[in-house]
């Protein structure tokens, strides 16, 4: 699947909508393939190219249950800021 963009982008995402269930985050661009979901190790080839502005995410050996709408996202900024427990 190709994801494409015009622009710049902080970082990058893939993620999978099976029929019927809710949105899943698949990985970001730094993801390594040890912390990928174990339905995805050693299946997929995905490189953030900055200078074409291109994130692919090629798939292979499908599976029925890979079945689904994928969406790329892209962070244009990076947000610091503290977190708060809330009560």
């Amino acid at each position: 699947m190709d994801c494409s963009y015009d622009g710049s982008a902080y970082a990058m995402f893939w993620y999978l909508q099976k029929p019927g269930q809710n949105l899943q985050f698949l990985l970001q661009e730094l993801t390594k393939d040890d912390d990928l979901a174990e339905d995805l190790k050693g299946r997929g080839n995905y490189k953030h190219n900055n200078s074409s502005r291109q994130f692919p995410l090629r798939l292979n050996i499908l599976r029925f249950s890979d079945s689904g709408t994928y969406y790329c996202a892209l962070s244009s900024t990076l947000y610091e800021g503290n977190v708060e427990d809330v009560q």
